[in-house]
Parts: structure tokens; sequence; C-alpha cells
């Protein structure tokens, strides 16, 4: 099911729980509902205010603008540009409400906010199956999102939350699942595909979530502000410009909320991460290990 373009504005598919099901075959390389922006004549033309209510959905559900992730090839070049944020922003979709949805995940990212996309709420769904990656991925330039009240159990390979380069989220009263690899990690993705990422993962609330461990420890904390610095291979394809990742790789995780979650399960010491020196003006308040 894909809903595209600005003549998708308002659309509301009310599932009354019926499933979106694509053949099996697809399941691994494409997304089960896509909602995106399109080019057409030139110019991008982008949906807004869709409502997704009461569906199960067997796959991943992507909402994406100019690319479906931040590495695309529209990216590349835009990104070496001013005003490559306020583009990606204008061209992005908005206002999307998911509510009252299970997604069942077979490989593939089964929540994907792509770059630039903002208000954007999955609210009092289900996440389940099983991703070669993460459950819900927010990417490079996106913010304002909301992930609230939502049961996310997922068997991944990374941790259940990545928030990339994306700012002024907030992630509440979840509880989280089968976390063995972590649980909410904020970086930023320097170079990947060559992309300057501009905004750091600044300004999120972490606040009032459950995470169920199955394994802990230092190595891969449940929450961790800033935790790549620049620790991929790929940084370096980004260089050659004063701004953004180009100019520094480090991930600045800053002036964040991580208040109020508990973490049950396992124990790790401490339970919150700060990855650098450099993330700054991070709150940190009444984050505990309970029984």
């Amino acid at each position: 099911l894909v809903i595209e373009g600005a003549s998708a504005s308002g659309v509301v598919v009310r599932c009354n729980g019926a499933r979106i099901d694509p053949a099996d075959k697809q399941l691994a390389d494409k997304d089960s509902l896509l909602i995106r922006a399109v080019h057409r004549q030139g110019n991008w033309s982008a949906p807004s205010g869709v409502r997704i209510e009461g569906c199960r959905i067997e796959g991943s559900l992507r909402i994406a603008g100019m690319a479906l992730n931040g590495q695309g090839e529209a990216l590349y070049a835009a990104s070496r540009l001013p005003g490559y944020v306020e583009q990606l922003r204008r061209t992005a979709p908005s206002d999307v409400l998911v509510t009252g949805a299970t997604i069942t995940a077979h490989g593939r990212i089964p929540f994907y906010i792509g770059p630039g996309v903002h208000g954007i709420r999955l609210v009092s769904s289900a996440l389940q199956g099983e991703s070669r990656s993460v459950a819900v991925y927010l990417d490079a330039e996106s913010f304002g999102n909301e992930i609230v009240d939502n049961q996310i159990a997922v068997k991944t390979a990374r941790e259940q939350l990545a928030i990339d380069a994306s700012a002024r989220n907030r992630i509440a009263d979840n509880r989280f699942g089968k976390v063995r690899h972590g649980g909410i990690y904020l970086y930023r993705n320097c170079g990947e595909g060559g992309v300057i990422r501009h905004t750091t993962p600044s300004f999120n609330t972490i606040q009032n979530n459950l995470l169920e461990m199955e394994k802990a420890g230092e190595d891969r904390p449940p929450i961790w502000l800033g935790s790549r610095q620049g620790g991929r291979w790929y940084c370096w394809r980004d260089s050659g410009y004063s701004f953004g990742s180009s100019a520094d790789d480090r991930d600045f995780a800053r002036d964040n909320r991580v208040i109020g979650n508990r973490v049950q399960g396992a124990s790790a010491s401490p339970l919150v991460v700060i990855g650098s020196p450099n993330d700054t003006g991070n709150v940190l308040e009444d984050n505990r290990l309970v029984g």
C-alpha cells in the first residue's frame, strides 16, 4: 500500500483489525505500507494529515521524503548546499498518526521515519517479529516525532530504537521487550552514503519507558547518548566541508532529557551512558533498575 504526494493528504486508512499482508517474497526487501513524497515536474509533493488506524501490518511501515533513508542518492549533492535541512523538511511528509497498529517484522525495520520527516506519531501500537537491524529508526534531519505508549518487542540485531541525527522527538511510556543489544541509542551516522548530516541527536525527551533486558553490560547499555562518535569506516566519505558531520564526526548528543525510565531483568551500571564530554547539557533524572 502506497500513500504518496500532496493529493493523498488527509487520507484515513481505517483497517478495523484487517491485515495489510503482501506476498511473502516481498517482505524482506520492500515496505508493506509506504507513505512518501514524490518528485513530479521538477517539484516535490508530500502528503500530510494521514491517519493509519487499527491495521495489522505484516512487514514494515516507512515514511519517506526525498529519500528512503539517510544515504539516498538524491541527498548526496543536496547535503553540500545551503538550505539543505530546510529543503529536506519542506519536501517531507508530516502530521501522520499511526494508532492501534500491530506491525510484525520479517527482517526489515518495522517502523522507519525517513530523512526530514516530522510530526509523526506512533501511538498505542505493538511492534513484534524479527529485524536485521532495529525496531524503530528516526533518520537524519527528522524532528518533532512521537513514539508513545507502545509495546515494542522485536528480536533485533542492534538496539531497539535509533535516533540518528534526529531532534526534538518524544519517546515516552513505551514498553521495550527482548532487549539484548541495547535499548535507545542516540548518534549521528556520519558519512554514510557520502551524505553530510547537518543536525545532531539533540533536544529529545526519553521518559517513563520500561526496558526489559535479556542481556546488558557496559558495552551495550540500556540508553546511550552519543553511541558512535565517528566510529564507522565510512565517516570519511562526507569530508571536505566546514559544516555538519563533514567538519566533525562526533555525535554531539546534547540537551536531551532522560527521565523516569525503568530497566528490568539485568544489572547494568550506569543505566544511561554519555558517550563523550562533548555530549553536553543532558538531563538525567530518576532512571532506575527495578526487579
